[in-house]
């Protein structure tokens, strides 16, 4: 089970990172670089980054192995580590005010709302990190100001002694090293009391501080439902955060239904109907003009009619966000059923894992789901690769440049050698 987690941290590392690296490629061109939804999708692209580092250090063996170690001797790592856990809480959020961003798009309402309200639109960006601040604080804040690195004494008893006296020591002394000394402790503590401290280990781990009221205490090692940090963590990273992107998403899916239906109900009025098109040709034998209108003003109709009943074309960013959304929303119920419904360790830590796999996992729904995605992504590609080239020819081209010279010189040199040797 750990090899296969393990491994499946690195696969899920090395996909979050080149995914959400050429997303960020992607949505920093200049085809989006001037729309909130793009802003939205960089942060959204930075945080999924963050957190793939975040999941994929802390479920891997090894590297859980080194992080708890430089977390523990350095009070800013340990600050850090614990600031760290605000990156999922974030990245809800986002999303959040991602789905809300597309749905004031397709809500005639809340635009009408938005225009007599500009302030409310020049203030977005402000409005919306102060949101984010507040919550952080809230959730992350206590977590951050009382865990410290604290140092534990760890007093090792008689018989953990002896069983490690037993792993390191061959068969032939055995028995009366363990005579001995369970002899010499059962007859005298002070020699207990001194063994025990020769054997006695500190470790050191970030916690929270071990002078902190009785109250601070249950808020942290408290699981159960109630006034905890683990129950304000799940409501404000998981419940809200889903049933507000469910909502939305629902909004949209209804209003993109609706319009589609009213603009098929349109299309069939404006329709042309044969009568329609017989009295018109009727008068096509008059003149040459009328002629000429006539059959433009069909061709028009006949066009509309083909572009009314190939259907409106959905935008692409909504499929994208209705999928992105979906997983989202996956793992944010995963991660609530398994912390209301059991405490087992194992499916917290798979949990953990569909956490990694959603951060990792964003850009390929985009490249499934957009097809003006995988274009954008090829074109990138292309003046990338036309860029490249144009740079080996470059240095191709120099570096001959630089060899005709040095051989023009090689034969100068020797020219002159020659004219020295014929003088003397």
């Amino acid at each position: 089970m750990l090899i296969l987690v393990d491994s499946l941290c690195i696969v899920l590392f090395i996909l979050g990172l080149i995914g959400n690296v050429i997303g960020l490629i992607v949505f920093s061109s200049r085809r989006f670089r001037h729309t909130t939804y793009s802003h939205l999708a960089l942060a959204s692209f930075i945080l999924n980054l963050l957190c793939v580092f975040r999941y994929s250090i802390l479920l891997n063996s090894s590297t859980r192995k080194w992080m708890s170690i430089a977390v523990a001797h350095s009070w800013l790592n340990c600050k850090l580590y614990r600031l760290s856990s605000c990156l999922r809480i974030l990245s809800a959020w986002i999303t959040v005010f991602w789905v809300y961003e597309r749905f004031i798009y397709v809500s005639n309402i809340l635009q009408s709302i938005l225009i007599k309200r500009t302030w409310l639109i020049s203030y977005k960006y402000y409005y919306l990190t102060f949101i984010s601040f507040i919550i952080i604080l809230i959730v992350t804040g206590p977590n951050v100001y009382f865990y410290i690195p604290q140092s534990t004494n760890i007093t090792l008893s008689s018989e953990k002694i002896l069983s490690v006296i037993n792993t390191n020591v061959s068969n032939q002394s055995l028995l009366f090293l363990t005579s001995t000394i369970s002899s010499v402790i059962s007859n005298n503590n002070r020699l207990k009391d001194d063994f025990n401290q020769l054997y006695a280990k500190t470790s050191t781990h970030c916690s929270f501080d071990s002078n902190i009221s009785p109250k601070w205490r249950a808020y942290f090692q408290d699981v159960s439902y109630g006034f905890n940090y683990y129950t304000i963590r799940c409501i404000f990273s998981e419940l809200i955060p889903s049933i507000a992107v469910t909502t939305f998403n629902i909004g949209i899916i209804l209003r993109i239904s609706k319009a589609t239906c009213q603009f098929k109900h349109i299309i069939k009025k404006k329709r042309p109907t044969t009568t329609t098109i017989r009295k018109n040709t009727k008068y096509v034998t008059k003149t040459t003009t009328t002629k000429i209108t006539t059959t433009k003003t069909i061709n028009k109709r006949r066009v509309e009619v083909e572009d009314a009943f190939s259907g409106p074309k959905t935008s692409w960013m909504n499929i994208v966000l209705i999928l992105h959304s979906c997983l989202f929303f996956f793992s944010s119920l995963t991660h609530t059923i398994v912390y209301w419904c059991t405490s087992n360790a194992l499916l917290s830590y798979w949990v953990s894992v569909i956490i990694l796999a959603n951060c990792s996992l964003n850009f390929y729904v985009y490249c499934l789901s957009g097809k003006t995605f995988r274009q954008e992504i090829r074109r990138l590609f292309k003046r990338y690769r036309s860029k490249l080239s144009n740079i080996l020819i470059c240095e191709h081209s120099s570096s001959l440049h630089s060899g005709r010279l040095s051989a023009n010189t090689e034969i100068k040199l020797k020219n002159r050698k020659f004219r020295f040797t014929c003088k003397m």
